[in-house]
């Protein structure tokens, strides 16, 4: 019983993966937000993703999380669906043991989310489809910004960054 529930997860996953796909690739552009800062545009949305951590036993270190003034625009749904593909992907792949960082970075046009965790040891990437990550990339590449991923040893970082908006 264990084993088809743990399937039919499996589908469910992967069904919402093909619908994000859907919808990061839909032609023609998409209306962003008014600039808002860092904190009044994403903070809730890090709270949120933060507290689900939390809930599921992970150990968070939110310490790099500093709001600076700079302003940046976001569409909601996307952004959301963002941080739930991460989020997914960190309680599929995270090591429970390790911190998962959450920081923000600035540079002098950019605002960076950066999100790191240890992979566990049981898990291999190459189990994933990549579907997941290519939405984000897409999503992230709507609303004018990109996806880095670093991927070294057993550590797995990605950084959303958002263009600076003035």
């Amino acid at each position: 019983m264990d084993k088809i529930i743990e399937k039919a997860m499996d589908i469910r996953e992967l069904t919402n993966e093909l619908f994000d796909f859907s919808i990061a690739n839909q032609e023609g552009s998409i209306e962003l937000e008014e600039p808002a800062t860092v904190e009044d545009a994403v903070g809730d949305y890090l709270s949120e993703f933060y507290g689900s951590l939390e809930e599921n036993g992970y150990l968070i270190n939110f310490d790099a999380i500093k709001w600076k003034e700079k302003k940046i625009s976001i569409h909601t749904n996307f952004f959301s669906r963002i941080l739930n593909n991460l989020l997914s992907n960190i309680l599929k792949y995270a090591d429970k043991d390790q911190e998962v960082i959450m920081a923000m970075i600035y540079k002098s046009h950019e605002v960076g989310i950066s999100l790191e965790n240890t992979i566990k040891e049981s898990k291999k990437l190459s189990e994933k489809t990549g579907i997941g990550l290519m939405n984000v990339q897409m999503m992230m590449e709507k609303m004018n910004g990109r996806l880095e991923v670093i991927e070294k040893d057993s550590t797995f970082k990605v950084i959303l960054w958002f263009k600076e908006e003035r």
